[in-house]
């Protein structure tokens, strides 16, 4: 599950399934609202697959 995190405030996002296309809409969000540049990250797939 593709996730994306903010190193300069506590803005975190996960997208269901394998799905950017809502993160990247949360990501753009929350720069145009905050100007903070949010890292995406995808979890490994053997956690995604684990959980």
């Amino acid at each position: 599950m593709p996730m994306a995190s903010c190193d300069e405030c506590d803005w975190q996002c996960r997208a269901d399934g394998e799905s950017t296309v809502e993160l990247g809409r949360a990501m753009i969000d929350h720069y145009v609202e905050t100007g903070h540049s949010p890292i995406e990250r995808r979890e490994p797939a053997s956690q995604a697959k684990s959980s």
